[in-house]
């Protein structure tokens, strides 16, 4: 590798980092509106403002193709994972400390190797499943055995895991026959994720919920909502223009920042101090991701070899 390679490879891996870093703070950004605004309509906000600025930079981009719909179902599909991604985790910070809600979610990585193998049909390592038990293993131990600390509430960034995952095989497969640009599908997934954050907003509102009961936003409930649309808009650009200086099995590895700066943003900000079982749990989790990670990596390797 050159020195200029070295030198794009390292720019690349710090605008990664800078957005692994920038995801949790907007996540720190809803947890403080834990008791005001419901992360329903948090989303709502922010799927608002994605829509809009995602919808004008696609018209700028191609006016004639902007009123296209192609792929509908998978359009479809998309956004509701991605609303579903967001509402669960969201939700969950109004009971669950951020450090601890972010473990349980960052079980993504191995969830998505899975689901390879068992919907495209790809080969899982042996090295893999068990990678998988250990991670899972690993939310036991910060969820608790006894539920005792996170009980139920658990469930909703594991749910939240799931979905993600979901997003990213289906992005997997509709990559092969996209029909449209990037940046229109992602317009057109926030659009659908727009609708679908709002049924999931208007259901828990009629649930009787105190935590899900929508109201008008404030203006500083509005002002945090468009901030952490600009957050996560900003976190997303860095990630795109980081994927295009270094491959992206190079900074897989480095989203575990984000796991580490959720941590340490509920100890600053809402002293969520994580017990000892809590950081076991974590580390099995990391642990098992970068297996996975290793593992799937070298079968890349080996394949692109063979050809």
């Amino acid at each position: 590798m050159s020195a200029e390679d070295r030198r794009r490879a390292m720019i690349g891996i710090m605008l990664a980092i800078g957005a692994y870093m920038l995801f949790p703070v907007g996540d720190a950004v809803v947890k403080t509106l834990g008791g005001q605004y419901p992360g329903t309509g948090i989303a709502i906000i922010r799927y608002c403002a994605s829509s809009l600025g995602l919808g004008l930079l696609s018209f700028w981009r191609d006016p004639d193709r902007f009123w296209s719909f192609p792929d509908p179902w998978m359009q479809i599909g998309r956004g509701a994972a991605l609303a579903a991604t967001t509402g669960t985790f969201w939700v969950s910070l109004t009971f669950l400390p951020l450090g601890e809600a972010t473990v349980i979610f960052y079980l993504n990585p191995v969830i998505i190797v899975i689901l390879s193998g068992l919907i495209l049909g790809e080969k899982v390592p042996v090295p893999v499943w068990f990678a998988t038990i250990m991670a899972f293993a690993g939310v036991l131990l910060v969820i608790h055995p006894d539920g005792a600390r996170i009980g139920l509430a658990g469930l909703l960034p594991l749910a939240s895991a799931f979905s993600m995952a979901s997003l990213v095989i289906m992005n997997r497969v509709s990559a092969r026959s996209e029909k449209c640009s990037a940046l229109h599908s992602q317009f057109l997934i926030s659009v659908c994720g727009l609708g679908f954050a709002t049924v999931i907003a208007t259901l828990g509102h009629w649930s009787g919920l105190a935590a899900l009961h929508l109201s008008f936003p404030t203006p500083s409930i509005l002002t945090r909502g468009l901030l952490i649309a600009g957050l996560a808009a900003i976190g997303h650009f860095l990630l795109f223009f980081a994927t295009q200086r270094v491959s992206a099995g190079r900074i897989a590895p480095f989203a575990y920042t984000q796991l580490l700066v959720a941590i340490l943003l509920g100890m600053l900000l809402f002293d969520d101090h994580p017990d000892a079982m809590t950081g076991i749990g974590a580390a099995m989790i990391i642990f098992a991701g970068l297996v996975t990670w290793r593992v799937q990596r070298g079968v890349v390797i080996r394949v692109k070899e063979a050809d």
